[in-house]
């Protein structure tokens, strides 16, 4: 071959291999300029978005709390619920005035709880306050039943849970229970709840006239003021036996019996009468034949059976 042939066919080959060359990719700078702007907002933007939120936010707040103390809704009717117990017209009327010192947009529930607290029988206290003046408030309480010996000779309330409520007032009188009394705070011992249990279950007209309750050989008792010993026995059918109690209280012909034995509701019995033979107790509905006095518990129960 001579030299023009070979000389005519290498630039051929040249540009064959020229062609056969990746044509080079955009390097990392024209890459970083083909990436899409982020649209991202400038520091001072967020900053004054910020502080708009929270000065909203504050605003709000003042305004609210402006706004719940105006006179236009000053609590002026108060309700109280629940206060049944003996101190219940004192604890209602502290805490009618607690109450008006609010409004029923800002009902402060801890100053009424602190009011309340004052009552050991106070076990809890709610508020449901209606615009644009009343407040209803709610009191769960568990009043004391009987007493028992408390640190230096005093008397300790007990609740018909066995809780002792040292430093509750009273205003009526309450039967001596078994047990003692320890600082006056906490729980009462098993015997001291046992008694409470009966003493708890009496009906309305006899509670002012319970005198003792204790336990003996044959169970328990209860012992009357002016009146006759109501044996229990066990602490079974609480609610039959007393109201077997009461229906003999209220026959006049029991008058004069020294007890009363309801350990077998269904079949009560008296004895103890200062005569020879005691007179038969009448059925039930049977027109009584003697006047009992009218400051005996057989009175009190026959006014409040038959009114």
């Amino acid at each position: 071959m001579s030299a023009a042939t070979r000389s005519r066919q290498r630039p051929g080959r040249r540009a064959a291999g020229r062609r056969r060359r990746p044509a080079p990719g955009p390097n990392r700078a024209e890459r970083r300029l083909a990436r899409p702007a982020r649209h991202s907002s400038p520091p001072g933007r967020r900053r004054l978005l910020a502080a708009a939120v929270f000065g909203a936010l504050v605003l709000v707040v003042t305004h609210l709390a402006l706004v719940r103390e105006l006179a236009v809704f000053r609590v002026e009717a108060v309700e109280v619920k629940g206060a049944s117990s003996g101190y219940g017209q004192r604890l209602s009327a502290e805490l009618v005035a607690a109450a008006r010192t609010m409004t029923t947009l800002h009902v402060r529930e801890d100053e009424l709880r602190r009011v309340a607290g004052r009552y050991p029988a106070v076990v809890s206290l709610d508020a449901d306050a209606d615009l644009p003046n009343r407040l209803a408030i709610r009191v769960v309480e568990r009043p004391p039943v009987g007493l028992v010996e408390g640190p230096r000779g005093g008397r300790v309330p007990v609740a018909a849970d066995g809780a002792l409520l040292g430093g509750q007032p009273l205003d009526r009188p309450l039967p001596r229970l078994e047990g003692p009394g320890g600082s006056g705070r906490g729980r009462a011992s098993p015997a001291t709840l046992a008694a409470a249990r009966l003493a708890a279950a009496v009906p309305g007209p006899l509670g002012a006239w319970l005198e003792r309750v204790e336990r003996r050989r044959d169970g328990w008792m209860v012992e009357l003021r002016e009146g006759p010993e109501l044996r229990f026995g066990p602490l079974s059918d609480l609610n039959r036996k007393w109201s077997a109690a009461a229906a003999v209280l209220a026959a006049r012909s029991a008058r004069g019996a020294r007890f009363i034995d309801v350990r077998l509701p269904d079949r009560p019995s008296a004895g103890g009468f200062p005569a020879a033979s005691p007179p038969a107790l009448p059925a039930r509905g049977v027109a009584p034949v003697t006047e009992p006095a009218e400051d005996e518990p057989q009175a009190r129960v026959e006014a409040y059976r038959d009114p």
